[in-house]
């Protein structure tokens, strides 16, 4: 979330309904912790115990 707030307030992205703190929207950091609990997922799926 503070990556998306760095490149949100140096005008990389930029959204035109804001909604969390008034910056970003509420979904994008809701889809990145998806995001990341998926690739964990992923990860401990092709990670073989011995």
């Amino acid at each position: 979330m503070a990556s998306e707030y760095f490149f949100i307030s140096t005008g990389v992205e930029t959204f035109i309904r804001n909604s969390l703190f008034g910056v970003m929207p509420l979904w994008l950091p809701i889809l990145w912790g998806y995001g990341f609990i998926a690739i964990r997922r992923g990860v401990e799926a092709l990670t073989i115990d011995s």
